[in-house]
């Protein structure tokens, strides 16, 4: 499972969320600054064609250790949940609209990070906007990188030099798992977990996947950029 606070408060005369953690990780209780990433889903027209998924990613910086976390992250193919047709039951495309209310609920984050097509970002800013259930609005701020593979190498230093904490790979896959009702070809793509793409990511740290990206400009939200390397 992920590392979360069982409890929030908001401290305006800080600026920051006061996270209480489970007894097993009572040490984490302290003062955090919470940000979010965004990859949006992209289509890529093929013979059959296939969906690619989208990944919404939130981080919580330690204000005195320094250390970040993970506190959630999410798959998803549209801003609202779209039911399966025919005879079949249950989430065809898995939505954001609760995962963003939840968010803004329990860590005060209304505020995430992107970065790529301008056109494709307006497109999906569009629909939430028009999602009526996501009030209110977020913000969705653009990452400006110089060079995306230094941004994604700092990810994985951050990662190996014990800065960035994420879950083993085992009860992240669990974490991750798709709703029983999701449409078992979306499933495929949330198979491989965060850390396993982590360990890829250093080979083409031009083309990283989704969720590895939401994590990158989500570290960018939290001023981890590397110095020099981003507008």
């Amino acid at each position: 499972m992920l590392i979360q606070p069982k409890e929030t408060i908001w401290d305006r005369e800080r600026d920051a969320l006061f996270c209480w953690f489970p007894e097993s990780n009572r040490k984490l209780d302290g003062y955090y600054h919470v940000r979010g990433g965004v990859c949006w889903p992209g289509t890529l027209q093929s013979g059959r064609g296939k969906f690619y998924s989208g990944y919404l990613a939130l981080l919580g910086q330690n204000r005195m250790t320094m250390g970040t976390y993970l506190l959630g992250l999410i798959e998803f193919q549209t801003v609202s949940n779209v039911a399966a047709g025919g005879r079949a039951r249950g989430v065809q495309f898995r939505g954001i609209e609760n995962w963003l209310s939840d968010v803004r609920k329990h860590y005060a984050c209304d505020s995430y990070y992107w970065t790529g097509p301008i056109d494709e970002h307006f497109k999906w800013v569009m629909e939430v906007d028009a999602a009526p259930m996501i009030q209110p609005k977020p913000a969705f701020i653009e990452v400006r990188w110089r060079d995306a593979g230094q941004a994604i190498l700092h990810t994985l230093q951050m990662l190996n030099t014990r800065r960035l904490f994420l879950p083993p790979p085992a009860e992240l896959a669990k974490a991750m798992e798709p709703d029983a009702d999701a449409d078992a070809e979306i499933q495929t793509e949330g198979r491989a977990t965060l850390r396993s793409r982590m360990d890829l990511a250093s080979q083409h740290l031009d083309r990283p996947d989704p969720d590895v990206w939401a994590v990158a400009v989500a570290l960018h939200g939290l001023g981890m950029a590397p110095p020099g390397r981003m507008e």
